[in-house]
């Protein structure tokens, strides 16, 4: 981490209507005033638990090492949910333990992951319904600030991870599911670049033909569906410049297939 600018990167379901964002910056600004702030999204759906783990997996390897997250989707607030920090591959990332972090830890075995516990790193007397403001903000800043991480968390914790849907690879298809929409309505599944195999024939999705899969959006015509790599590493369904969940009619779960031209040889 730089000693001159550490960077705490936000995230969360708060919205910008409210004072909530706002007042957990000047918790930051206050405590560690050499950071700097940048938000991620504060617009993940309300309670979307699933919406905000993989928002913040697509945004997080693009921030230099050392970056503090802090993310907050958080229904559970001020129950016996833990507050926890987790260290994976050079940077923190601080928030309840939902599931929030599912992607995060999924991929780094060695991620570890610790309860914040201290409460002298707490704004005094917090609210039982606002730790982000009161628990992870100064947190946080403290960790940018550098406080050893540990003296905040002396103590492990397991992750609570979500239980994310499993692809089904065949001889002859990879399948998987709607897992989120984006602001266009283009539909972002579970499959990952590195699940689809070189000879894709065709895809379905939602019991619709899709058709082949295609570089980028501009490789079809005005109105057509078409299935690509996403910029996040997963499959996704688009509509050329049409908002695909209201045109195909697409439902996060719904069943997406693709079908491989020929069988693999053993």
């Amino acid at each position: 981490m730089s000693p001159m600018s550490p960077t705490i990167a936000l995230l969360t379901d708060f919205g910008l209507r409210d004072w909530y964002v706002g007042t957990m910056k000047g918790v930051i600004c206050q405590l560690c005033p050499k950071a700097t702030i940048v938000d991620i999204c504060h617009a993940v759906e309300p309670r979307n638990i699933m919406e905000g783990a993989l928002m913040l997996y697509a945004a997080h390897s693009y921030f230099p090492r050392g970056t503090v997250f802090v993310a907050v989707v958080d229904p559970g607030v001020g129950t016996s949910r833990a507050p926890v920090v987790i260290r994976s591959r050079g940077c923190y990332f601080i928030g309840p333990n939902n599931g929030l972090f599912s992607f995060i830890v999924g991929q780094d075995p060695k991620a570890q992951c610790r309860r914040l516990s201290d409460s002298r790193y707490w704004l005094p007397n917090p609210s039982a319904t606002f730790h982000g403001r009161d628990i992870f903000a100064p947190s946080a800043a403290h960790i940018a600030g550098g406080v050893d991480w540990k003296k905040l968390a002396p103590d492990h914790e397991s992750p609570v991870c979500l239980s994310l849907p499993r692809v089904a690879i065949s001889s002859n298809a990879v399948s998987g599911i709607i897992i989120h929409f984006d602001h266009f309505g283009n539909a972002i599944t579970n499959i990952a670049d590195s699940d689809i195999p070189a000879d894709v024939k065709n895809v379905r999705a939602g019991g619709l033909n899709i058709g082949k899969l295609v570089h980028t959006f501009g490789d079809v015509a005005e109105g057509a569906s078409l299935a690509c790599r996403g910029s996040a590493g997963f499959l996704e369904i688009a509509v050329r410049n049409r908002n695909a969940r209201e045109k195909l009619g697409l439902k996060i779960g719904d069943k997406v297939t693709l079908e491989i031209a020929r069988g693999r040889k053993k």
